[in-house]
């Protein structure tokens, strides 16, 4: 009876001692990378001389690209692998109208086809401007892009956020809605100089 109790109290010790607050299995080889979203997004103004307009971003977001003689803007969203890309154009003096303008982007989204399962329109519409913004559904490199314009047809911007990396969409669903939310606050914040 004496070995059955102290073999208890040191399998009981053994057991116990054993324990951690948190179980970390020692091979992950098929999980999803854990991805975390902030609580709350704090934002910042970005404004360049040579933009006809200025936008909130994400202060998370750094300014990978700023050239000061042209409106091309890259914020790279580190944490999550992507770039927002940002080109502003201007539509008067270009020669073209802005039907013009939008079927290019139109045949440019559309290229996506191949690899996108669909690509779903939807338009934009408020009182600073209007435009359509594409999701594209399936393994694609962008699954968002917009071409939105100032209310008298002078001024564009087109804007999409690439992955550089390979993980499936499907693991990174909660990134892609939350860079869409992103995009759309974007444009939701353009004041056109």
């Amino acid at each position: 009876m004496n070995k059955l109790l102290c073999l208890s109290i040191l399998l009981g010790g053994l057991i116990l001692s054993g324990c951690e607050d948190e179980y970390v299995p020692f091979a992950r080889k098929y999980a999803f990378p854990r991805i975390d979203l902030p609580r709350e997004t704090l934002y910042t103004v970005f404004d360049n001389e040579a933009c006809p307009f200025t936008f909130e971003y994400p202060e998370s977001g750094e300014i990978r690209r700023n050239l000061k003689d042209s409106c091309w803007v890259d914020i790279h969203m580190a944490p999550f692998g992507a770039t927002l890309h940002i080109n502003g154009r201007r539509i008067t003096g270009s020669g073209r109208p802005l039907e013009l303008h939008q079927e290019e982007h139109r045949r440019l989204i559309y290229t996506h086809a191949v690899k996108a399962a669909r690509i779903v329109p939807a338009a934009l519409q408020f009182e600073h401007g209007a435009g359509v913004s594409y999701e594209m559904v399936g393994e694609v490199g962008t699954p968002m892009q917009m071409f939105f314009h100032d209310t008298r047809g002078e001024e564009s911007v087109v804007m999409s956020f690439y992955y550089q990396t390979a993980v499936k969409n499907d693991s990174l669903a909660p990134v892609t809605s939350y860079l869409k939310k992103q995009m759309h606050h974007l444009v939701e914040t353009i004041s056109w100089k």
